[in-house]
């Protein structure tokens, strides 16, 4: 089951847990759940499970929300 498609928090975390993939592609734009996610707790836990910080989308924007991003957010 892609994340993008779980609306509950809680089972998010549980199936980044259980070996989901953080990384997974979820829209047409390129964005990952690294793009999308607003939780602060979802983000270290996409982290903690080998999301990259510095992924970019189609448009070379790595996400914003990101607390260990490297990269400066690309303003269009």
């Amino acid at each position: 089951m892609p994340l993008h498609t779980v609306k509950s928090h809680e089972l998010r975390i549980a199936l980044l847990e259980g070996g989901a993939n953080p990384g997974v592609v979820a829209d047409n734009e390129g964005n990952t759940f690294m793009h999308t996610t607003e939780s602060p707790e979802l983000m270290a836990a996409l982290l903690a499970r080998g999301g990259d910080p510095n992924v970019t989308n189609q448009v070379d924007q790595p996400p914003n929300n990101c607390p260990s991003r490297t990269r400066p957010i690309v303003s269009a």
